[in-house]
């Protein structure tokens, strides 16, 4: 479950960046994260340990924390796709 979730992350993002089909953004997700391996597992891992820092923050630190880590996936997924 987590390899197929690191493979595929990007899924979204083509879609709406690209206009794509679902079968089609399929296989260009997995194209864009091959070579990326290391730096998709590094940001994962730092998207949740940010997630947890602002989840003991009393919960109200999701409210920061959420919003960054969809940015930095966001900003991953553009410089990936160039």
């Amino acid at each position: 479950m987590i390899i197929g979730l690191l493979i595929y992350w990007p899924f979204q993002y083509v879609i709406v960046d690209e206009n794509a089909p679902h079968q089609n953004a399929l296989s260009r997700a997995k194209e864009l994260t091959s070579g990326n391996w290391g730096a998709v597992f590094v940001l994962f891992l730092a998207s949740f340990g940010i997630n947890i820092l602002g989840a003991l923050a009393c919960l109200i630190g999701l409210l920061f924390t959420i919003p960054l880590t969809v940015l930095m996936m966001a900003v991953a997924y553009c410089q990936m796709a160039g």
